[in-house]
């Protein structure tokens, strides 16, 4: 597998304020401040809590293939949920 390149977590929510208190924004910004997203209106805490825990959910992903395979040589690839959380890793890493 390659290296993933992105911004490394943890990532925040962080809603701003603009025009007065009328107009929030909701922004991802990371650890150092610096801007990942702005999230819609339709949905925002929820849009934004999932973006925000993406960095967490890749590592994770990592570290369950990582030990599978350590166990595991035969893997049922239709359904097994190694497979899909492989293909996922390797479709963010080679895109």
């Amino acid at each position: 597998m390659g290296k993933l390149e992105y911004t490394p977590g943890p990532w925040k929510v962080e809603v701003r304020s603009t025009h007065g208190e009328f107009v929030r924004e909701t922004h991802i910004i990371s650890k150092d401040g610096s801007h990942i997203a702005e999230v819609s209106p339709v949905a925002i805490k929820a849009n934004a809590k999932l973006i925000s825990e993406a960095p967490l959910m890749l590592e994770i992903l990592q570290e369950l293939v990582k030990d599978h395979e350590a166990e595991n040589k035969d893997v049922n690839k239709e359904f097994d949920t190694y497979w899909l959380a492989k293909q996922l890793i390797n479709k963010l890493e080679n895109e």
